[in-house]
């Protein structure tokens, strides 16, 4: 898709639109070379591993693998790198850099059923597949060329712009906190890791482990990788069992097809199919695996007493919209209550199972928690751990929302109003920033049939049904959307920049 500015909104003063311009062209002539360097970030597996930590290591390995590959890249743009004790890393051009751009490397892990490999990327026309590619490093990627395009282009600015890279946002946010108490924070930051336009309301989180009592048939449940990520995939190793009532189960699983089943070293062995992708975003068409398999044997009739009341829970739990609990709570200014089962591990005679939620930012956190603890009582569940983050807003009448809402409007011509998500990002820890982009998706929804989004739409060839979600199998980016969003946010540097 050409992204000509001539054709974009009156809002657009005539310099910034020379200016945009100027970065379509360059832009194109550096294409190739953009996609080169996304292909190599993603070949690294950085997934943040505190348990591999060690002195100025605080992630792992493979985070501090990552920070390399960026610093030097950076390097070859004449571009100023500093450590920040192993926790970020951060590029900057020009003096007294009070503007920020920020982002993250790690990523979840890779988990099930891939396609394609995915830390080896691949290049489908406008597309990019990998683990990822679209959270984050290709908005981390559009970052630094930004400051790229800013020295090469001398673009004069009274502050300068630092790019922000963490290394655990997808874990803990301690990057982002330890970044934040020894700086330098910029005056102003732009999370380049939401959607767009601005989202000014990020729900409250709750992590739990939950323990559950489980019969010798339910101490083979495996699924998930991480909590904030909706498992495709949920295995059952059964004994005991006669093969054609296993059958029967899985042929009356709706829609076909979600359950298969295998003999093993003479057992059996059931694999239910999800959709994977992000525990926030339900809506988006995920599906996850651990209530198709608690479904399949609860009507099948495959288990009994713990073994049923467990996988009760599980069914439970696997309501997206926490409903069978009890808690499908909701509020005008950040929508509804979202859960999801993201692991399933057994420990000895009980079943851990972590589970990610995201509240509206009028509610509360204890009675949420009373309510679940409440439901999963009689089925014997505990809650045996949590972890609490609390909700995340900016009014829309602040004066940074405004001019970035305005912004989005001027360079897509799209009008849209401030967004709120389920999904948390450096906006909560960082002091300053708020999320703005680069994802279109809701941009998408509201407006189906402007001319602009329809050249923004898309599906790389091969990819099935389900795949592609951000945290699921086969995520991808979509690199014409990466390049809308560089315009957007060099117009919201300039504007920035003379906020003050």
């Amino acid at each position: 898709m050409s992204t000509d500015n001539s054709t974009r909104s009156p809002g657009l003063s005539d310099q910034e639109t020379s200016l945009l311009a100027e970065l379509d062209r360059w832009w194109t002539h550096r294409h190739q070379e953009f996609v080169d360097d996304l292909v190599r970030w993603v070949a690294v597996p950085s997934v943040s591993d505190t348990s591999r930590a060690t002195a100025g290591s605080p992630f792992g390995p493979d985070i501090d693998q990552m920070f390399a590959v960026v610093a030097a890249r950076a390097a070859t743009f004449g571009l100023e790198t500093e450590f920040h004790d192993g926790y970020a890393i951060s590029v900057s051009y020009g003096d007294d850099p009070q503007i920020g751009l920020v982002s993250h490397l790690d990523v979840v892990p890779a988990g099930d059923s891939w396609t394609l490999p995915p830390f080896d990327a691949t290049v489908r026309g406008d597309f990019i597949i990998g683990r990822g590619a679209s959270d984050n490093k290709g908005p981390a990627l559009v970052d630094l060329y930004l400051l790229r395009f800013l020295k090469e282009a001398g673009v004069p600015l009274y502050h300068g712009v630092r790019v922000i890279y963490g290394g655990a946002e997808e874990t803990s946010m301690d990057d982002m906190r330890h970044f934040a108490q020894t700086g330098p924070v910029p005056r102003v930051s732009l999370v380049t890791d939401g959607p767009f336009p601005v989202n000014n309301a990020q729900k409250g989180g709750l992590n739990l482990e939950i323990e559950l009592p489980a019969g010798p048939r339910l101490r083979g449940f495996n699924a998930g990788t991480a909590h904030n990520s909706v498992p495709d995939e949920a295995t059952l190793d059964l004994v005991g069992v006669e093969v054609e009532q296993v059958l029967a189960a899985a042929a009356d699983v709706q829609p076909p097809g979600r359950v298969e089943v295998e003999l093993f070293g003479g057992g059996i062995v059931l694999t239910a199919r999800g959709a994977g992708g992000h525990a926030a975003f339900p809506e988006t068409g995920t599906f996850n695996a651990v209530g198709v398999l608690a479904r399949a044997l609860i009507a099948a009739e495959l288990v009994s007493d713990d073994d049923l009341r467990a996988a009760r829970a599980l069914d439970l739990l696997s309501d997206p919209y926490g409903r069978a609990l009890g808690v499908a709570f909701s509020d005008t200014r950040s929508g509804r209550l979202t859960i999801n089962v993201g692991t399933v591990r057994a420990q000895g005679e009980k079943l851990r199972v972590g589970v990610d939620i995201r509240y509206p930012v009028t509610d509360d956190a204890s009675r949420i928690l009373s309510a679940i603890e409440a439901g999963l009582g009689p089925l014997g569940g505990t809650v045996v751990d949590s972890e609490h983050r609390p909700p995340h807003f900016v009014s829309p009448d602040d004066r940074r929302v405004r001019l970035l809402q305005d912004t989005f409007t001027d360079v897509t011509g799209l009008s849209t109003e401030p967004i709120a998500m389920g999904g948390g990002t450096h906006a909560r820890v960082l002091p300053g920033a708020i999320t703005f982009g680069p994802g279109f998706k809701q941009v998408l929804a509201d407006h189906p049939d402007e001319a602009l989004t329809s050249g923004l739409r898309g599906h790389p060839w091969g990819i099935p049904a389900g795949h592609g979600n951000t945290h699921g199998p086969d995520e991808f980016v979509d690199l014409r959307q990466l390049r809308l969003a560089a315009s957007v946010y060099l117009t919201a540097v300039r504007r920035l920049d003379v906020l003050w």
